[in-house]
């Protein structure tokens, strides 16, 4: 008996021991995010104080987790923001919204949420931004590789590929991709949150 608690008191202080090195965090944001397209901050302390939302995905398939965020205003205030787009380069997230996702910029929205989907099956995946505050949905094509096999980015196809949404007040909050119909093709979805 002595035997059988003496080797579980050693069992248990072995275990905890190795469980407690498991795993160790350390803080490289500064050399592992490269933030250079961020504007409207009310607050210069911090380096993004606004509301968003992000989705992670391998938008050039090349085997890494890229990130793309989407920005307004914090809380339930109108303030279009842009959005920005962050590739994974050799283990560092570096925001080349201007390079791949220039209309992030240049069309500010009240973005409220992002899903990233394959909406033409091509195997790249696609990017719907749902909006708030009277914007309409945005869907930005992947536009695959060139004939170089360079990585292009991405288009907005909103005007093409979406309907224009005409509910009496626009505040969508949340969507999502799937195939609802079952035939092949990512459907998507928005919730509005407006009463009327």
């Amino acid at each position: 008996m002595k035997t059988k608690i003496i080797s579980t008191v050693i069992s248990v202080f072995l275990y905890s021991s190795m469980y407690s090195q498991w795993i160790n965090f350390i803080d490289e944001t500064d050399q592992r995010i490269v933030i250079s397209n961020v504007t409207g901050n009310n607050n210069q302390n911090l380096v993004d104080d606004q509301e968003k939302d992000l989705a992670v995905g391998d938008f050039d398939n090349d085997s890494f987790m890229d990130l793309v965020v989407v920005r307004k205003t914090p809380f339930s205030t109108p303030g279009p923001k842009t959005d920005l787009l962050f590739m994974n380069r050799n283990g560092v997230l570096e925001d080349q919204t201007d390079i791949y996702a220039p209309e992030f910029l240049s069309n500010e929205s009240d973005s409220r949420d992002v899903i990233c989907v394959d909406v033409n099956n091509d195997d790249w995946l696609d990017l719907f931004v749902i909006s708030t505050f009277g914007d309409q949905p945005q869907l930005f094509i992947n536009q695959g590789n060139d004939i170089d096999g360079n990585w292009i980015g991405f288009v907005d196809e909103s005007s093409t590929r979406l309907p224009i949404v005409t509910v009496n007040i626009i505040q969508f909050c949340a969507g999502w991709g799937g195939d609802l119909t079952g035939n092949g093709f990512a459907d998507l979805y928005m919730i509005n949150v407006s009463k009327r």
